[in-house]
Formats: structure tokens, C-alpha cells, sequence
């Protein structure tokens, strides 16, 4: 049995505060009237992928599960080229031209029984996108498809405001248009 060294723990707990304490801190865990499901994932498109005219190249991508719990996947994704990032039920596109330069996209689910993530880039400074960054929940049933709608947390307001949701009742998708990254839910109006 391999054991991990302390630093390499200790590396990881600071990623998870720093991500924490990304976006909007203070964001309270909403309740989630169905339970999310899914793996943790990256995906890439390149040259060889279906979507190869649509989207560029992510340089790199990690997952990171450090316990039961809490889901992070990041990638590297060229704001020129635009990418994608996907994290259990959760998938953002990065259009091309969103942003300028080169900026670490993360998702992070904490807690997957909850229809909710934390979104975030690094640098922050490429927190305010030129074209929109879409943001989709995969659901589980049509009528969920119908019913639900994509949230984000305004800290400043302290609430929950109902953004412009697009449905998809063949995949069994929500999804809306994002301007910046933050904390985000997926569930019924006004829960």
C-alpha cells in the first residue's frame, strides 16, 4: 500500500481552500429537490474530434476526487481556441474569443447529491468573458427538462437569481449563457 506524503496532502488542502474562497465565497449549499449523478471527467476536442471547426485544443486537464464528496476537475483551456470541461453532471464550452490568453477552468462539485457547482478560472482577471461561456446541467427525467432552471448566487444580494435557461428534451439538458464564473444550481424555480 502506497501512502502519499505529507507535502502532497497538504498541497491539496490548499487547493481546495483556495478554490473554496475563488468566485463567490459565502454561497450557501442549496438543497436540491434530485440528486446529481455522474463521474468526474475532462475532455478535450482537437483536430481529430467531431467538433475539430468549433472548438481548439485544452493544453492539459486534471481531476482531482479528494474524498467521496468533492469533485474538482481543471483544464487549461486557450480563451482563443475555446475548449470544454466536464465534471459529473455539469459541462462547460468555452466558445472561441471568450477571453484573451491562457486561463485554468474549474469545476467543482461539492457535494454531488446536490444539483449545484463552483466555477472558477485562474487568473481571475479572465473572469469576464467577451462571448458568453456556456453552462449545462445534464437532468434525469423530462420533467425535469421542463421544470428546472439554472441559478446563480449573487453574494452581494445575497440570493439565488434565475438565469435565461435553454432546454434540450432530447438530451435532457438545461443550459444558460454565462458572463463570468460563480456559483451555480440547477432545480426548480424558486426552491
Amino acid at each position: 500500500m502506497t501512502s502519499f506524503p505529507r507535502s502532497r496532502i497538504a498541497a491539496c488542502l490548499m487547493l481546495v481552500f483556495a478554490l473554496l474562497m475563488s468566485g463567490c465565497s459565502g454561497a450557501p449549499t442549496p438543497l436540491s429537490p434530485e440528486p446529481a449523478s455522474g463521474q468526474a471527467s475532462v475532455v478535450s476536442t482537437g483536430a481529430a474530434s467531431s467538433n475539430s471547426g468549433l472548438l481548439g485544443d485544452v493544453v492539459s486537464g486534471t481531476t482531482t476526487v479528494l474524498s467521496s464528496l468533492l469533485k474538482i476537475v481543471s483544464v487549461t483551456i486557450n480563451g482563443l481556441l475555446g475548449g470544454i470541461v466536464r465534471n459529473g453532471d455539469w459541462t462547460v464550452t468555452v466558445p472561441p474569443g471568450a477571453y484573451s490568453g491562457t486561463g485554468i477552468v474549474t469545476i467543482a462539485i461539492p457535494d454531488p447529491s446536490v444539483r449545484s457547482c463552483d466555477l472558477s478560472i485562474s487568473p481571475a482577471s479572465l473572469n469576464s468573458f467577451s462571448t458568453p461561456v456556456q453552462l449545462t446541467c445534464k437532468l434525469q427525467t423530462l420533467d425535469q427538462v421542463q421544470t428546472y432552471v439554472i441559478q446563480w448566487w449573487d453574494p452581494s444580494a445575497k440570493q439565488w437569481v434565475t438565469l435565461p435557461t435553454s432546454r434540450d428534451t432530447t438530451k435532457l439538458t438545461c443550459s444558460a449563457s454565462l458572463p463570468h464564473f460563480s456559483t451555480y444550481r440547477c432545480g426548480k424555480a424558486g426552491w
